[in-house]
Protein backbone atom coordinates (compact mmCIF):
# COMPACT_ATOMS: atom_id res chain seq x y z
CA UNK A 1 0.00 0.00 0.00
CA UNK A 2 3.74 0.15 -11.18
CA UNK A 3 1.99 -1.53 -14.43
CA UNK A 4 2.28 -2.88 -11.41
CA UNK A 5 2.73 0.56 -9.98
CA UNK A 6 -0.96 0.41 -9.39
CA UNK A 7 -0.28 -2.69 -7.34
CA UNK A 8 3.04 -2.20 -5.66
CA UNK A 9 2.82 1.22 -4.09
CA UNK A 10 -0.02 0.30 -1.81
CA UNK A 11 0.98 -0.01 1.59
CA UNK A 12 -0.37 1.85 0.84
CA UNK A 13 1.76 2.51 3.87
CA UNK A 14 3.27 1.90 4.09
CA UNK A 15 6.04 6.77 4.62
CA UNK A 16 13.24 11.27 4.20
CA UNK A 17 11.68 11.87 7.53
CA UNK A 18 9.28 13.36 5.42
CA UNK A 19 9.32 17.00 6.39
CA UNK A 20 11.65 17.49 3.42
CA UNK A 21 9.20 15.87 0.99
CA UNK A 22 6.65 18.66 1.33
CA UNK A 23 9.29 21.21 0.29
CA UNK A 24 10.03 19.49 -3.02
CA UNK A 25 8.06 20.31 -6.19
CA UNK A 26 4.80 18.37 -6.01
CA UNK A 27 2.10 17.75 -8.60
CA UNK A 28 -1.53 16.96 -7.77
CA UNK A 29 -2.35 13.59 -9.33
CA UNK A 30 -5.65 12.55 -7.72
CA UNK A 31 -8.37 14.67 -6.15
CA UNK A 32 -11.56 12.78 -5.41
CA UNK A 33 -13.66 11.49 -2.51
CA UNK A 34 -12.00 13.97 -0.14
CA UNK A 35 -8.51 12.59 -0.89
CA UNK A 36 -5.72 14.58 -2.55
CA UNK A 37 -2.63 12.70 -3.73
CA UNK A 38 0.55 14.41 -4.93
CA UNK A 39 3.76 13.05 -6.44
CA UNK A 40 6.90 15.01 -5.61
CA UNK A 41 10.31 15.26 -7.24
CA UNK A 42 12.97 14.28 -4.74
CA UNK A 43 16.55 15.43 -5.10
CA UNK A 44 19.05 12.68 -5.92
CA UNK A 45 16.37 9.97 -6.11
CA UNK A 46 15.17 8.25 -9.28
CA UNK A 47 11.75 7.52 -7.82
CA UNK A 48 9.33 10.28 -6.91
CA UNK A 49 7.93 10.55 -3.41
CA UNK A 50 4.27 10.83 -2.53
CA UNK A 51 2.05 12.93 -0.28
CA UNK A 52 -1.63 12.33 0.45
CA UNK A 53 -4.08 14.45 2.43
CA UNK A 54 -7.51 13.43 3.69
CA UNK A 55 -9.90 13.74 6.64
CA UNK A 56 -11.43 11.03 8.81
CA UNK A 57 -14.73 12.19 10.23
CA UNK A 58 -15.98 11.22 13.70
CA UNK A 59 -12.78 9.26 14.33
CA UNK A 60 -10.43 9.44 17.31
CA UNK A 61 -6.69 8.83 17.20
CA UNK A 62 -7.15 5.69 19.26
CA UNK A 63 -9.76 4.34 16.84
CA UNK A 64 -7.40 4.93 13.93
CA UNK A 65 -4.54 3.25 15.78
CA UNK A 66 -6.66 0.18 16.55
CA UNK A 67 -7.57 -0.03 12.87
CA UNK A 68 -3.95 0.26 11.72
CA UNK A 69 -2.70 -2.23 14.30
CA UNK A 70 -5.11 -4.83 12.88
CA UNK A 71 -2.61 -6.25 10.41
CA UNK A 72 -4.77 -9.22 9.49
CA UNK A 73 -7.29 -6.74 8.01
CA UNK A 74 -4.75 -5.09 5.68
CA UNK A 75 -5.67 -7.27 2.72
CA UNK A 76 -9.22 -5.87 2.87
CA UNK A 77 -8.20 -2.25 2.26
CA UNK A 78 -4.59 -1.99 1.05
CA UNK A 79 -4.60 -2.08 -2.72
CA UNK A 80 -3.51 -5.48 -4.10
CA UNK A 81 -2.05 -6.64 -0.80
CA UNK A 82 -2.47 -10.41 -0.74
CA UNK A 83 -0.70 -11.37 2.52
CA UNK A 84 -0.24 -9.59 5.86
CA UNK A 85 0.91 -10.94 9.20
CA UNK A 86 2.11 -9.47 12.50
CA UNK A 87 5.71 -10.35 13.33
CA UNK A 88 6.16 -8.62 16.68
CA UNK A 89 4.33 -6.26 19.02
CA UNK A 90 6.83 -5.38 21.79
CA UNK A 91 5.69 -4.11 25.16
CA UNK A 92 7.62 -0.90 24.51
CA UNK A 93 5.18 -0.07 21.70
CA UNK A 94 5.10 -0.21 17.96
CA UNK A 95 4.46 -3.13 15.70
CA UNK A 96 6.35 -5.09 13.04
CA UNK A 97 4.68 -6.90 10.18
CA UNK A 98 5.28 -8.69 6.89
CA UNK A 99 3.16 -8.22 3.80
CA UNK A 100 3.11 -9.24 0.15
CA UNK A 101 1.83 -7.07 -2.70
CA UNK A 102 0.58 -8.64 -5.90
CA UNK A 103 2.17 -7.57 -9.19
CA UNK A 104 1.08 -8.83 -12.61
CA UNK A 105 3.17 -11.29 -14.59
CA UNK A 106 6.03 -11.10 -15.48
CA UNK A 107 6.86 -8.73 -12.58
CA UNK A 108 7.58 -10.54 -9.33
CA UNK A 109 5.43 -9.86 -6.28
CA UNK A 110 6.96 -7.64 -3.60
CA UNK A 111 7.55 -8.53 0.05
CA UNK A 112 7.68 -5.82 2.69
CA UNK A 113 9.10 -6.08 6.21
CA UNK A 114 7.82 -3.05 8.11
CA UNK A 115 8.11 -1.52 11.56
CA UNK A 116 5.59 1.06 12.79
CA UNK A 117 5.99 3.35 15.79
CA UNK A 118 3.79 6.13 17.15
CA UNK A 119 4.31 9.51 18.75
CA UNK A 120 1.35 11.34 20.29
CA UNK A 121 1.38 14.84 21.74
CA UNK A 122 -2.05 16.46 21.66
CA UNK A 123 -3.31 17.71 19.28
CA UNK A 124 -0.83 16.23 16.78
CA UNK A 125 0.18 12.57 16.46
CA UNK A 126 2.54 10.74 14.15
CA UNK A 127 3.02 7.24 12.87
CA UNK A 128 6.48 6.48 11.46
CA UNK A 129 6.76 3.48 9.16
CA UNK A 130 10.05 2.03 7.96
CA UNK A 131 11.26 -1.08 6.21
CA UNK A 132 13.89 -3.10 8.07
CA UNK A 133 16.55 -5.63 7.08
CA UNK A 134 16.30 -9.30 7.90
CA UNK A 135 18.53 -12.37 7.53
CA UNK A 136 15.46 -14.40 6.74
CA UNK A 137 15.67 -15.65 3.13
CA UNK A 138 13.40 -14.02 0.58
CA UNK A 139 10.75 -16.54 -0.50
CA UNK A 140 10.99 -17.84 -4.04
CA UNK A 141 9.16 -15.64 -6.53
CA UNK A 142 9.28 -12.49 -4.38
CA UNK A 143 11.45 -9.37 -4.33
CA UNK A 144 11.96 -7.76 -0.92
CA UNK A 145 11.40 -3.98 -0.99
CA UNK A 146 14.69 -2.40 0.18
CA UNK A 147 13.32 1.03 1.11
CA UNK A 148 9.91 2.00 2.44
CA UNK A 149 9.90 5.22 4.47
CA UNK A 150 6.56 6.72 5.44
CA UNK A 151 4.88 8.95 7.97
CA UNK A 152 1.38 9.86 9.03
CA UNK A 153 0.88 13.34 10.53
CA UNK A 154 -2.48 13.38 12.28
CA UNK A 155 -4.08 16.59 13.55
CA UNK A 156 -6.97 16.10 15.95
CA UNK A 157 -9.71 18.55 14.93
CA UNK A 158 -12.51 18.08 17.44
CA UNK A 159 -14.16 14.79 16.53
CA UNK A 160 -12.26 14.51 13.23
CA UNK A 161 -8.71 13.69 12.16
CA UNK A 162 -6.80 15.59 9.48
CA UNK A 163 -4.17 13.28 7.95
CA UNK A 164 -1.07 14.04 5.89
CA UNK A 165 0.68 10.90 4.65
CA UNK A 166 4.14 10.95 3.06
CA UNK A 167 5.97 8.10 1.36
CA UNK A 168 9.38 7.42 -0.13
CA UNK A 169 9.93 4.00 -1.69
CA UNK A 170 12.42 2.01 -3.73
CA UNK A 171 10.59 -1.10 -4.97
CA UNK A 172 13.79 -3.04 -5.60
CA UNK A 173 14.44 -5.36 -8.50
CA UNK A 174 14.28 -4.22 -12.10
CA UNK A 175 11.63 -1.51 -12.36
CA UNK A 176 12.15 1.46 -14.73
CA UNK A 177 11.81 4.72 -12.81
CA UNK A 178 9.52 6.24 -15.44
CA UNK A 179 7.14 3.30 -15.08
CA UNK A 180 7.17 3.38 -11.30
CA UNK A 181 6.49 7.12 -11.28
CA UNK A 182 3.60 7.11 -13.76
CA UNK A 183 1.04 5.50 -11.48
CA UNK A 184 2.62 6.15 -8.08
CA UNK A 185 -0.57 7.81 -6.82
CA UNK A 186 -3.04 5.11 -7.83
CA UNK A 187 -2.39 2.50 -5.14
CA UNK A 188 -2.36 4.89 -2.16
CA UNK A 189 -5.48 6.66 -3.45
CA UNK A 190 -7.43 3.41 -3.63
CA UNK A 191 -6.05 2.27 -0.27
CA UNK A 192 -7.02 5.49 1.54
CA UNK A 193 -10.44 5.59 -0.07
CA UNK A 194 -11.15 2.12 1.31
CA UNK A 195 -9.58 3.00 4.68
CA UNK A 196 -11.89 6.04 4.93
CA UNK A 197 -14.89 3.94 4.09
CA UNK A 198 -14.11 1.28 6.70
CA UNK A 199 -13.00 3.63 9.49
CA UNK A 200 -15.84 6.11 9.08
CA UNK A 201 -18.45 3.34 8.82
CA UNK A 202 -17.24 1.96 12.15
CA UNK A 203 -17.71 5.41 13.70
CA UNK A 204 -21.38 5.58 12.75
Amino acid sequence: MFVYTKRLVTAAFIFAPIASVAQDPCELKKNADGIRVYTCKTENAKYKSLRAEFELKDTSFEELKIFLWNVSNYTSWQYNMVEAETLDQPASGGISYRSVVDAPWPVENRELLIHVKEEFATPVAHFYIHSFESDKPVPTGLVRVPLFDASWKIDVKGKDLQVVYSLRIDPGGSVPAWLANIALAEGPFNSFRELKRQVESQAR
